[in-house]
């Protein structure tokens, strides 16, 4: 029996030894069907919630980053048009934005549309690259914001709108 005990914990200390295997899972807000964006660039844009539920007891968050889907970008102030300055996509665990973490640089001109070729143009995927785990901590409600984003003519459309959270992980 000795031999069996001790054959085991050797095993155990190598196996301990191997890293463990990471997983992500993937929550996504509903469609917020129609934003406006205008010259104001001070204008903030509430996104609609991500609930993050289901993720494993026990999980030990490794890195959280957040993606933006748009379906299509559509010119109305008949010149072209695009973010007027660069601005971001923020993330809040609590609906009061009192805590806002940068989750998208959203360059500025992202988003151009040139009216003398078509007054809309097809969407964007934006997957960031910040690293925000300090902010989305497991299950709970998170908050998106389009902070600060206005464009260079009046005005410019952002239809279905949606964002998620992509978080790994590992148990």
């Amino acid at each position: 029996m000795d031999t069996v005990g001790t054959v085991v914990d050797a095993i155990k200390v190598n196996t301990d030894k191997m890293p463990r295997l990471a997983s992500h899972m993937d929550f996504w807000s509903d469609n917020d069907d129609d934003i406006t964006l205008t010259t104001t660039t001070t204008a903030d844009y509430n996104l609609p919630n991500v609930v993050v539920a289901g993720l494993p007891t026990g999980v030990t968050i490794i890195r959280v980053v957040a993606i933006l889907k748009i379906a299509l970008i559509k010119d109305t102030s008949g010149s072209d048009n695009a973010i007027n300055g660069a601005t971001t996509l923020k993330v809040d665990a609590d609906s009061g934005y009192g805590s806002l973490v940068t989750a998208i640089d959203i360059p500025d001109n992202s988003w151009a549309v040139d009216v003398s070729e078509a007054t809309e143009r097809g969407g964007d995927v934006m997957i960031g690259d910040n690293d925000i785990k300090t902010e989305v901590t497991g299950n709970a409600t998170y908050y998106g914001q389009l902070t600060d984003i206005g464009c260079d003519g009046n005005s410019l459309k952002l239809k279905d709108v949606a964002w998620g959270l992509r978080i790994y992980f590992t148990v």
